[in-house]
């Protein structure tokens, strides 16, 4: 394997790694939002130490797909240049929503539910421009790469674009039955408006999973037919596993085991990466025709290989916080 090739492995996985750790605030925001009592006391002990670490591993990717490829940076820059604003500010929003509700207007100006469901709302805004900017990517919908431009509404205007998004959102909320299981009773209280829903947890998760799967499956055949990998396999095999295993006392424990979660769906996240790459929208662009010289993937491979093992630490250190019980090391009691 040569320099390039295993620089093109690592950001697969970097990139793998940040979308499983981001998908664990998804599934927070909307735990929180129809959870709120069972969920919210084993979300604030995950999210107030990693929130942090979760906008390093963005960083880390980014500085690494300049290294890997610069030429594609100005070209995605400009395309992409509305959807990287709201990102900017709706994520300057979100770590502003975490401070104020844990360090500042807690117990005064505000209740924490108020704050936590702010938090929530604003996540799931920066989870929906996301999954538009990811679709668009893969499927080329709304994108002009002539004249470097993007349009929402005619992404927004393709119904297989809505199925996956309308899929993908699903599917995390079934597993956010497992990821966060609160307060670990047979029945769950799902909030719907006035009216409380109550489910058995071992079902829930598993037909939610099923049934996002079924619309990401239909939404990606009906965009690129034949063309996807069958490797497509290995993440939808993991995705549905993840809660059929937490139905039973057993394996239900070691999945919901935040480590393994996240190590299992960074495995079905890469996988999709790899039954997709090296083209992007909708294989009109081959990304290896935009790879640096060999000096600068080789130097570019060291520099990741350090990066990745100094972030890995900052993530270790956190699961320690996380393992210990302590919401952090600033937490005020």
């Amino acid at each position: 394997m040569s320099f390039t090739e295993a620089e093109y492995f690592l950001n697969t996985v970097i990139f793998a790694v940040f979308f499983s750790l981001i998908s664990t605030e998804f599934m927070a925001g909307s735990s929180l939002i129809l959870r709120y009592r069972e969920t919210v006391d084993e979300i604030k002990k995950f999210i107030v130490p990693i929130w942090e670490v979760t906008g390093t591993f963005f960083v880390f990717y980014v500085v690494n797909v300049e290294g890997l490829a610069p030429a594609i940076i100005p070209d995605v820059a400009s395309i992409y240049i509305i959807a990287i604003l709201a990102v900017i500010i709706v994520y300057s929003f979100r770590n502003a929503s975490i401070i104020f509700a844990e360090f500042v207007w807690k117990g005064k100006r505000f209740n924490e539910r108020t704050l936590y469901t702010t938090y929530a709302g604003i996540t799931l805004f920066l989870g929906l421009i996301l999954l538009i900017v990811y679709g668009s990517i893969v499927d080329g919908r709304g994108v002009d790469l002539a004249n470097s431009t993007f349009s929402f509404y005619r992404f927004l205007a393709y119904l297989p674009d809505i199925g996956f998004m309308a899929g993908t959102a699903i599917i995390y909320f079934g597993h956010s039955f497992i990821f966060y299981r609160g307060t670990g009773k047979n029945e769950t209280i799902i909030d719907v408006g006035k009216k409380q829903l109550q489910s058995s947890t071992g079902i829930i998760p598993v037909l939610l999973t099923i049934a996002g799967i079924a619309i990401n499956v239909a939404s990606f055949a009906f965009v690129f037919s034949s063309r996807l990998s069958s490797i497509i396999l290995l993440p939808v095999g993991i995705t549905v596993a993840i809660p059929v295993l937490g139905m039973f006392r057993k394996t239900g424990n070691i999945v919901r085991n935040k480590v393994v979660y996240l190590a299992l769906m960074s495995i079905a996240v890469a996988g999709i990466e790899r039954a997709i790459l090296p083209y992007l929208f909708d294989f009109k662009l081959n990304v290896t025709t935009y790879f640096a010289n060999q000096a600068m993937q080789n130097a570019m491979f060291i520099f990741t290989i350090i990066g990745g093992i100094t972030v890995l630490a900052f993530l270790s250190y956190y699961f320690k916080i996380y393992f210990s019980g302590s919401r952090g090391p600033a937490e005020v009691s």
